[in-house]
């Protein structure tokens, strides 16, 4: 259980910032730039608007500087935290975010019509779902599908990715796009 609340918090840490924009433009905090188009894909044109889509949006968590201290102490043999994890409610306790974070970003993500089924035990990760029309214009991107050289088909955000600045900052990333 501690592996995967540091895989998650590791994840954090690296995955670019991707998600900020819902409903007016100039309230847009960008941030990813979205990604091209995976080496030896075909372009197969704009993701269907009623194609759903299944996101992770990850959270930053709560005094980041001491959970990077954290992962280096849990992580360094000879350490006396060495390999002293955390059940997923002390890393929440700890470094999830806050529960006023939490509701905010919730509370956005649903006026937008966006579907929030689930909170990760360690209070860094919501699930959400929702068309491509929806995660378009909640995320301010565009989507396209592309067949990869296995011959699966994958939606994309191919612009930049934007949230609402009043849930921007509470917002690592997103899994999904």
């Amino acid at each position: 259980m501690v592996t995967a609340a540091v895989a998650v918090c590791i994840s954090v840490l690296v995955t670019p910032l991707s998600a900020q924009a819902l409903v007016r433009p100039s309230t847009i905090d960008w941030i990813s730039q979205g990604i091209a188009a995976p080496l030896g894909s075909t372009l197969l044109g704009a993701a269907p608007s009623r194609t759903r889509l299944d996101l992770r949006v990850v959270l930053e968590p709560k005094n980041s500087g001491a959970l990077a201290q954290f992962i280096n102490d849990v992580s360094t043999p000879g350490n006396p935290l060495y390999r002293h994890f955390l059940s997923p409610a002390e890393f929440a306790q700890r470094f999830g975010a806050t529960p006023s974070a939490i509701a905010l970003v919730r509370s956005e993500l649903r006026s937008t019509g966006l579907t929030v089924s689930a909170v990760s035990p360690n209070n860094l990760v919501l699930r959400v779902t929702g068309s491509a029309t929806q995660v378009a214009a909640t995320f301010h991107t565009k989507l396209q599908r592309y067949r990869d050289i296995s011959g699966e088909i994958a939606t994309v955000a191919t612009s930049r990715i934007g949230l609402a600045s009043p849930i921007a900052r509470y917002v690592a990333g997103i899994s999904g796009l």
